[in-house]
């Protein structure tokens, strides 16, 4: 893992000394467990050190300290040269890069840029769909990415382990909101439920909601009932990590047949058509 902090301040970023860290950190959670509290975003290198739809994680970072109450401008070629030199020296092919941003109380911004290992779902998770489990559960400022919610919700992610690949938030009223770091797409009688209150506007989220459209597909922005989960044809999860992702069991209860629904799949070869589009170098 390779971390970096910086100021950033009158557009200009300067590089400063890391924090000390009370334990190593394994994870990028890990990291931002002990860093301050502030704004982030993450997202993942793809071969030959090109990305995708960088400049919308810059803008979600903006959008995200302005509804906490600060006024962010990013200078995106400043922050793309960092991404750049820092990927370059990480010695990882692929990555998971997070930049986190807290407001400093002298002046500017502090900025941490961190990189790690690219870590995927499997083939076998593709093929074979995963299992999830439930929490009733949502976010206080939902369309604020937030760090707060890493270090709100660490006792509860330790739960990710084994077989289970995410834990599903449910609202007071029993219907699906988000992943703790995905987003949720059900599927029922060729509609598409996808909740649109009360959740993260994933990045992914959006281009497969594109995608989904051009197929056709009526969509419903309402949390699909976890109560009527035994009548689903598919489940899906998005994330920069996992991009369309087939569930085929909730809290132990079959989705569908069990199996990996046509609908994922076609989405999923969509999506990595949007992919291969769309990539562009970091600087």
């Amino acid at each position: 893992m390779n971390i970096k902090h910086y100021l950033y301040s009158e557009f200009n970023l300067s590089l400063k000394d890391i924090p000390e860290f009370a334990s190593a950190p394994a994870t990028l959670d890990a990291v931002s467990l002990q860093l301050p509290v502030g704004v982030y975003t993450t997202f993942r290198t793809f071969p030959g050190s090109r990305v995708l739809r960088l400049n919308d994680h810059f803008r979600r970072l903006e959008n995200s300290m302005a509804l906490i109450g600060g006024d962010l401008r990013i200078k995106d070629g400043e922050f793309r040269k960092v991404i750049a030199d820092l990927f370059r020296n990480s010695g990882f092919d692929l990555a998971r890069i997070r930049i986190s941003i807290n407001q400093n109380a002298s002046s500017g911004f502090d900025c941490f840029f961190i990189v790690d290992k690219l870590l995927t779902p499997t083939p076998m998770n593709y093929a074979n769909g995963v299992e999830v489990i439930t929490r009733q559960l949502h976010r206080d400022n939902a369309e604020a990415k937030v760090t707060q919610f890493i270090k709100s919700t660490d006792e509860l992610r330790k739960l990710i382990t084994g077989s289970i690949n995410e834990i599903l938030m449910v609202d007071d009223d029993g219907n699906f909101l988000e992943g703790l770091s995905s987003n949720i797409f059900c599927v029922k009688d060729d509609v598409v439920y996808t909740a649109d209150a009360g959740v993260l506007p994933g990045i992914t989220r959006s281009t497969i909601i594109e995608l989904i459209q051009k197929r056709g597909y009526s969509i419903d922005f309402n949390g699909y009932p976890l109560q009527n989960i035994h009548t689903l044809d598919e489940l899906f999860l998005t994330s920069t990590t996992r991009s369309v992702l087939p569930v085929v069991s909730v809290d132990g209860h079959r989705i569908g047949t069990g199996k990996p629904g046509a609908f994922a799949q076609q989405l999923l070869t969509d999506y990595e058509g949007f992919i291969t589009q769309n990539l562009e170098p970091i600087e």
